[in-house]
């Protein structure tokens, strides 16, 4: 019974790891960067503000070139 049980969590776990991967892309290609601070304080305030900055010097400039494709 144990190992039934165990199997079966086993297989709703996978599905459920595996099924967000099998998404449709999305049309717009996108870069995501993770901002990492303190953002309860003032310090972490400001690097969201500088990394907002950035992302809006970079699409005003018309995105990134990876190798042959434009992001």
């Amino acid at each position: 019974m144990k190992k039934i049980l165990f199997s079966l969590l086993a297989s709703i776990l996978l599905v459920a790891l595996v099924l967000p991967a099998c998404a449709a892309p999305e049309e717009a290609k996108t870069i995501k960067i993770g901002v990492i601070g303190p953002m309860e304080y003032i310090q972490g305030e400001h690097h969201w503000y500088g990394a907002e900055i950035g992302r809006d010097t970079v699409n005003a400039a018309g995105g990134v070139t990876v190798g042959e494709e434009q992001y």
